[in-house]
């Protein structure tokens, strides 16, 4: 791939932190999916999917900060470097979902209950020279499901849901500011619960 799109971290010669998207010269992408759904029973349902994403920057040659632009102060930072893999592109990614189909009279509606476990490998959000946190740790989350579609025969769907049943704790990104004596990321988001109601117009 040519032209490759990256993120360019810099302070404003206001002091704020802030990004930048650029052209940063080439990188070489490439992997492989696979997925596979087996009905065990008639009313159990399993399905599974598997990413594989091999990615390496090539080159890279970041663009000069204008003094108007970038703090005298502060370094610009990549989100990653020649060598180095692209920034949040984990190498290998499961999820593995198991759904049972509730025996309930069909006047009723559609009924089903259903789990899904997902594995999210390890990955680098910013070059590795740019922060002692340049990788942010794996992580597993498991969500629970219960949908009943066509309620009592109605034109109405609802859903009850959770997700990160575990909750689980894990860093989404980073801003790659730690050699500007800062370093700030966002964190996941916690377990929740929810339920979700839907009218069908029409049909």
């Amino acid at each position: 791939m040519k032209d490759q799109q990256i993120q360019f971290g810099y302070f404003k010669t206001s002091g704020v932190g802030t990004t930048a998207i650029v052209n940063a010269g080439a990188s070489t992408i490439w992997g492989a999916e696979a997925e596979a759904t087996v009905q065990l029973l008639e009313s159990l349902i399993l399905s599974a999917s598997y990413t594989y994403l091999n990615t390496q920057v090539d080159e890279l040659v970041l663009p000069p900060c204008p003094p108007t632009i970038c703090s005298p102060i502060s370094t610009p930072n990549a989100t990653t470097a020649e060598g180095e893999p692209l920034p949040y592109s984990p190498e290998n990614k499961f999820v593995i979902n198991a759904t049972y189909l509730l025996p309930v009279d069909p006047s009723w509606g559609e009924m089903s209950a259903s789990a899904t476990y997902a594995y999210i490998d390890d990955m680098q959000a910013v070059a590795e020279a740019v922060s002692i946190y340049a990788t942010l740790p794996d992580y597993s989350l498991v969500n629970l499901t219960y949908d009943w579609k066509g309620i009592m025969g109605k034109p109405f769907d609802m859903s009850i849901f959770a997700s990160n049943v575990f909750d689980e704790e894990y860093i989404t990104s980073i801003s790659g500011t730690y050699e500007n004596g800062v370093e700030t990321g966002q964190v996941s988001v916690p377990r929740m619960y929810g339920v979700r109601v839907r009218y069908n117009w029409g049909g």
